[in-house]
């Protein structure tokens, strides 16, 4: 056990000092609750990614978002299990860029709720390995405020939701004594609107998207006690890099 405690602490260690960011975690693509069971859990991520302004094509870069999820999961059968979240998230970007030339714009927002479900199903089994998928939704509000640091005029303030969609498919390899190793492709889908409230008072509303939709990821889980696991994963798309990590407990 003190073997795998260590294992997961050094995993956390080294992705968490690498150059990677965040999206919402996935875990191991496929059920992992028998029938009828019930776990909960904690999960963190911190996201750093581009998105789109579809109506003028406009770039808001370095959207950063820390999400902490109180997690609830459900085995609906041995092949499939349900979960939802609840949680907290705060929100900043660094730039925006649109027209013939730059507008450089910061924003934040301390803190929001954060509302998740989802679903996995576990495709087939073998001794050593699970094929399985998922899918989940995520959804956000947020409103702070937002400047020009090169304005003279006050800042104004700004209102987005968005919403999240992954999904994913791929294998979860056991390589020993409780320590699995998950991932594969995915798709990551963002819908949402962007309102800009000027300091005078005018409203500009902005549907927002990603920028990149697909993308692959690679974690790790490891059994701490029979009854609970840790894992950490590694998420990356063409404008979006991810790490995030968990603690759950079967009941």
């Amino acid at each position: 056990m003190e073997k795998k405690l260590l294992l997961g602490v050094v995993v956390v260690v080294c992705l968490c000092g690498s150059a990677a960011l965040a999206l919402d975690p996935m875990g191991p693509p496929a059920a992992g609750h028998n029938q009828s069971q019930w776990s909960i859990g904690a999960e963190y991520s911190y996201s750093d990614m581009d998105l789109l302004r579809t109506r003028d094509r406009a770039n808001i870069r370095d959207v950063i978002m820390n999400k902490v999820y109180l997690k609830a999961g459900y085995g609906i059968s041995n092949n499939w299990e349900v979960f939802g979240r609840v949680g907290f998230a705060d929100f900043e970007y660094q730039r925006a860029t649109w027209g013939s030339g730059a507008n450089w714009w910061s924003g934040e927002d301390n803190g929001s709720y954060a509302l998740g479900m989802g679903t996995k199903a576990t495709f087939r089994e073998n001794a050593d390995t699970k094929w399985g998928g998922l899918a989940q939704l995520s959804w956000v509000n947020f409103d702070g405020k937002h400047a020009n640091p090169e304005a003279s005029y006050s800042p104004g303030k700004f209102e987005i939701d968005i919403y999240e969609v992954q999904i994913a498919v791929g294998p979860t390899h056991r390589l020993g004594e409780g320590i699995f190793i998950y991932g594969g492709p995915f798709l990551h889908l963002v819908d949402g609107e962007l309102m800009h409230i000027n300091s005078d008072g005018d409203r500009d509303n902005y549907p927002i998207e990603e920028r990149s939709m697909v993308g692959a990821y690679i974690g790790t889980q490891v059994d701490i006690t029979e009854n609970s696991v840790i894992n950490v994963e590694y998420q990356l798309t063409g404008d979006a890099t991810a790490i995030s990590f968990g603690f759950i407990w079967m009941l």
